[in-house]
């Protein structure tokens, strides 16, 4: 069966289709983009033989790192049933290929579940943004502190000290207020960023939804999928933590109130054991099971 996945009409059903679903429009352009990904890989054949299919699913799952590919190529069945002529079930089809190589599919999604950034690719993504886009998540990545708080920094709060460099103040969750010291270079680019501006005015002049749109477009160029915003905080603490500062660090670098919320940030993070330094404070993170034989007793 032939696929003409080159046609935009194609991606234009298909991202119908997917609203119908109730996917939202960001997620349903990762989708798009990996069924793509899998017709380019096959020519736009899919094959009717299980065995076949099978060997394509399985090698094209095995070459990504996107945790939704598994759910892309199921949208892409179902929307194939839909529309074909044929009375192949290709969704019948490939929930058996799943189910039969399970194992597979669960230790790939393990491994591509991260929500963090290698410093190669947040690089690029922010070489992909406006200049006032990637101000904004230089200033993020090095204070690790939230978006949604740093959206609404108003120049007031931009305190210059001896030495040019500057100190700000956030108003986070829970009107919580913390204070972040920004490097040199970083100083120097905010302060020519609010010269000549009131006080009272928004250092950036745009919302929350813009940053998460021009981030999700940049990180779709890079990596193929859109990333969030809060991946920017996460990979932050993750490069600390691999460049071996400890987790009582990285605890105030986040601002958390317990250690616990750090360990358990940096789990849903999806590090990797391979990609972190030895520290036996955090061994027992990475499901080492060979050198955690007393874990029981702490």
């Amino acid at each position: 069966m032939q696929i003409n996945y080159l046609n935009p009409a194609f991606k234009e059903d298909f991202k119908k289709f997917l609203i119908s679903r109730g996917v939202s429009e960001n997620t349903a352009k990762n989708h798009i983009s990996q069924a793509v990904l899998f017709l380019e890989k096959v020519n736009g054949k899919l094959s009717m033989l299980k065995e076949e299919l099978a060997q394509e699913i399985l090698e094209f799952f095995n070459s990504k790192r996107v945790y939704s590919s598994r759910y892309s190529l199921r949208f892409l069945f179902s929307f194939v049933d839909l529309k074909t002529e044929f009375k192949t079930n290709f969704s019948k089809i490939y929930e058996e290929i799943v189910k039969e190589h399970r194992k597979i599919f669960r230790q790939k999604e393990r491994e591509a579940k991260r929500k963090w950034l290698t410093k190669e690719e947040f690089r690029e993504i922010l070489n992909n943004l406006p200049y006032n886009y990637r101000l904004f998540f230089q200033m993020q990545y090095e204070t690790a502190c939230r978006s949604g708080a740093l959206v609404n920094l108003k120049v007031q709060d931009v305190m210059k000290r001896e030495g040019g460099v500057v100190t700000i103040t956030l108003r986070e969750k829970g009107s919580k207020i913390s204070t972040f010291t920004l490097s040199n270079t970083l100083s120097q680019l905010l302060l020519h960023r609010i010269q000549n501006k009131q006080p009272l005015a928004r250092v950036f002049d745009f919302g929350y939804s813009s940053i998460n749109n021009n981030f999700n477009d940049a990180s779709f160029k890079v990596l193929g999928y859109p990333a969030s915003t809060h991946y920017v905080r996460a990979s932050r603490l993750v490069h600390l933590l691999q460049e071996g500062y400890d987790i009582e660090t990285i605890k105030r670098v986040a601002k958390h109130s317990s250690i616990n919320t750090t360990y358990r940030y940096l789990m849903d993070a999806g590090v990797d054991v391979k990609e972190i330094v030895a520290d036996e404070k955090v061994k027992w993170l990475y499901g080492d099971n060979s050198d955690n034989t007393n874990s029981g007793n702490n």
